[in-house]
């Protein structure tokens, strides 16, 4: 309320200022125009966006039409050329606007990208120090078998990391080049996510967390490799934030013609105020990661969408949600054990 009471306080003070200095400039023998009055639309299309311009190019219209003029005995009213200079206006603040909000897209997006490659910099910093590590603990002499074989598992497990990342960032280049290549078909999402958790259990019972399934028939249309990776990303990033011993819901159903999937993670690890900006690799990495931002953009590249709920408190986790077009498909028997909530 405050903000926008600023910015018609700025907005009237602008038009004011702009009809100060028109009558200024016709007293002082100039040509009566309006020069003034397009130059306080376009700086407040500038700087305070659509809104409070198209309210200052209908103020300036107003005041020079039915103030200004016929104060000087010119017109009164609206007529084809008080029409025209009032279209002039608003179509001055728009494009204005339009080209203010394209550079900031611009910009934020080019940030975006020096933060991705910053973040994709340090993740691969991290990982190469433990190959290292874990490369020159197998090269000392005396260790028996279970240290050889805990330090070769732990090189296998960074390797698989790496590759991973490799692979997220070739795909989000992919992506980003519009170069993506998919191949949709007819699937069941929870046969997909099935096969996503059963690749995971082992992590998860390393970790001493439960994965709670109901997984039933959702015919969806879309790419089953890449809806494989993205069930794995999210489900992944969950147990990376899940605290040990802690629970991660999975659940699949079908819902007016969309295909639902939901991961909700438990514990300290998903945090931000902003549940949303866990999909968005432009922010820290404390909130987000490429491989669920990457996953946001493989499933809007497929009709469909991802979304968070919850988050923001410590040790309620969040819940991601993606949601992909329906297709026609015989269900098959579920899944399931027992059922879990998922957001609407």
């Amino acid at each position: 309320m405050r903000r926008d009471i600023g910015r018609a306080a700025i907005v009237l003070l602008a038009v004011a200022l702009a009809t100060g200095l028109t009558e200024a400039s016709f007293a002082l023998g100039a040509e009566l125009t309006f020069e003034w009055y397009v130059a306080a639309v376009a700086c407040l299309a500038w700087w305070c966006g659509r809104t409070s311009a198209l309210l200052a190019a209908v103020s300036s219209a107003v005041i020079s039409d039915f103030l200004f003029l016929p104060f000087h005995g010119f017109s009164f009213g609206m007529g084809l050329a008080d029409g025209i200079r009032l279209l002039g206006f608003v179509g001055l603040a728009s494009l204005v606007a339009h080209l203010v909000a394209t550079r900031n897209a611009a910009e934020k997006e080019r940030a975006g990208r020096e933060r991705l490659l910053a973040m994709a910099a340090h993740e691969l910093a991290n990982m190469i120090l433990a190959v290292r590590t874990w490369t020159a603990i197998l090269r000392r002499d005396g260790l028996d078998g279970g240290e050889r074989d805990h330090a070769a598992d732990a090189l296998a497990r960074t390797s698989r990391t790496l590759m991973k990342l490799a692979g997220d960032l070739g795909d989000w280049s992919r992506i980003a080049a519009g170069h993506l290549h998919l191949e949709p078909e007819d699937v069941d999402m929870a046969d997909v996510v099935q096969e996503a958790v059963e690749e995971i259990r082992g992590q998860a019972t390393a970790q001493a967390v439960t994965l709670s399934c109901s997984l039933l028939p959702a015919p969806v249309h879309a790419d089953r490799d890449r809806l494989h990776q993205v069930a794995l990303n999210l489900l992944t990033d969950s147990l990376r934030a899940t605290a040990h011993g802690g629970t991660i819901t999975v659940s699949v159903r079908s819902s007016e013609r969309r295909g639902l999937l939901s991961v909700h993670g438990m514990g300290d690890g998903i945090i931000h105020p902003i549940p949303e900006k866990l999909l968005d690799a432009t922010t820290d990495r404390a909130a987000a990661s490429i491989g669920m931002a990457l996953s946001r953009d493989l499933i809007r590249a497929q009709g469909g969408d991802v979304t968070v709920h919850g988050g923001g408190f410590r040790g309620t986790g969040a819940t991601l949600v993606v949601r992909l077009p329906t297709a026609v498909l015989q269900p098959s028997a579920p899944a399931s054990s027992p059922a879990a909530a998922m957001p609407e």
